[in-house]
């Protein structure tokens, strides 16, 4: 469940004979996920739901409205008795032709928050920005396509992660 990042994210290619279920739609706020999701994550009833939401609302609203939209996705797939992997957000470039300027900070305080939340609540978390920041906090520019959109080199990067956080989800039977 997600924006572009998962919407673009090769499943076949980078998860051979698992079958999992793509519901990234690019240029999804977390808003637009959690209006969603029921018909998206919960009519399917899966195992487990992977949530990767906020690259497109943080700078547009507050961080707390990134974080009030992702719990309330956590807790609406735990009520429904499907585990969930909780996702950081993955680090961007500033760009030129996005007004919001550097959103580090932003981001740093939204994934401090989904792990905290994450540990108090019995998720799982798949820490995407640390596998892809480089020592600067950005996305290294050989990982992306433009500022913010993974390559193929950045996939190879958080493949084993969510694959490993799954795994363990699966394997805990929580």
């Amino acid at each position: 469940m997600g924006d572009s990042i998962t919407a673009w994210w090769d499943l076949k290619t980078y998860f051979p004979g698992s079958y999992y279920l793509d519901k990234g739609v690019p240029g999804n706020t977390t808003a637009q996920m959690l209006a969603r999701f029921d018909v998206d994550v919960i009519a399917h009833q899966p195992k487990v739901v992977v949530i990767l939401g906020g690259t497109n609302s943080i700078g547009y609203v507050s961080n707390e409205q990134v974080e009030q939209e992702l719990q309330a996705m956590y807790t609406a797939a735990q009520q429904a008795g499907i585990r969930v992997v909780a996702c950081t957000i993955t680090p961007r470039r500033p760009s030129a032709s996005d007004a919001r300027g550097d959103l580090t900070p932003q981001i740093l305080v939204v994934n401090e928050w989904i792990k905290q939340y994450a540990a108090a609540n019995g998720i799982v978390v798949a820490d995407y920005y640390l596998a892809l920041a480089g020592p600067d906090g950005l996305l290294p520019k050989n990982l992306t396509t433009d500022f913010v959109h993974l390559t193929p080199a950045a996939y190879e990067k958080i493949t084993p992660v969510a694959d490993r956080e799954i795994a363990a989800v699966l394997a805990s039977g929580n």
